[in-house]
């Protein structure tokens, strides 16, 4: 028989290494990115051998990543309805993700306006 909602979110428990690996996945993001786009004039950084078998296969961590945050998310419910405890209230967990997620999506498009001014790609060239 489902539960109701109840006001404290069920904990479900922790599984060791999981937070780990997404930190890794999410690390071979910014590897990746810093690889592909950071060097000058938009080519790639050469590397040696790390460049053709290991530099390419780094967008997987996106895969990685989303996978393994689509678990956590959803681990608080699965463990409810495992243990036949209350569900958690859907509008304290979306209140909750929002309060995790929207400081950092905010501070990103403020820091990129006070940055641009910094690294010259607001200038204009005259055509003749």
């Amino acid at each position: 028989m489902p539960a109701g909602p109840s006001d404290a979110p069920s904990r479900a428990t922790p599984i060791p290494g999981v937070e780990g690996v997404r930190a890794i996945a999410a690390a071979s993001i910014l590897v990746y990115h810093c690889w592909r786009y950071g060097a000058e004039g938009g080519s790639r950084a050469h590397l040696g051998l790390v460049n053709r078998f290991v530099l390419p296969h780094l967008p997987l961590g996106v895969t990685l990543f989303f996978s393994l945050s689509g678990f956590l998310l959803y681990q608080p419910f699965v463990a409810a309805a495992l243990s036949g405890s209350p569900f958690p209230k859907v509008g304290t967990y979306f209140r909750n993700r929002a309060l995790r997620i929207l400081p950092a999506y905010w501070a990103g498009p403020r820091r990129s306006l006070v940055m641009r001014p910094m690294s010259g790609s607001l200038r204009t060239t005259r055509r003749p």
